[in-house]
């Protein structure tokens, strides 16, 4: 395990960190975005205090912004996405992500996601997908009877 992998571990458990420079700050903060956990991190650096120097407190401001501006991205598509297929009466539930950010973690910003998992039955996925196309979404797989033979559990919208 990396210094840095140590110090995220350290900073999940404590819930500090205190990183010894600039340059050590964002390599720890990229490595945390690459696990999801740049929030957190950043939200434990910025609790550190006046040890922290300016740059390196600019810094995690930095990454929690971006983290925060995510999370109301994917919370505004997951309204849409909810209300899209709620309109056309498909059971779905919402899991991952949002979920876990919401329900884990003091601030929702402490642990990112790139993207919504959505759960449909099989036998409503045609009607899902046609849904969330009259609200904007389209899907990414261009061979969709390629896609549908080998029963994929994951779609990209």
């Amino acid at each position: 395990m990396s210094e840095f992998d140590r110090a995220i571990v350290d900073c999940a458990r404590r819930g500090h960190v205190r990183p010894r420079s600039f340059a050590m700050s964002h390599a720890l903060l990229e490595r945390a975005k690459v696990h999801g956990l740049s929030g957190l991190v950043a939200d434990s650096m910025l609790a550190s205090g006046s040890s922290l120097s300016d740059d390196v407190a600019a810094l995690a401001r930095e990454f929690r912004l971006a983290n925060l501006a995510r999370h109301l991205a994917m919370v505004d598509d997951a309204e849409r996405l909810s209300s899209a297929l709620s309109s056309a009466d498909i059971p779905h539930a919402i899991f991952k992500g949002p979920v876990i950010a919401a329900l884990h973690h003091n601030e929702p910003t402490s642990r990112a996601y790139v993207d919504l998992d959505v759960l449909v039955d099989p036998l409503d996925l045609e009607g899902a997908l046609a849904a969330l196309k009259e609200v904007g979404y389209g899907l990414e797989t261009r061979n969709w009877p390629l896609y549908v033979a080998h029963v994929p559990a994951e779609l990209a919208l």
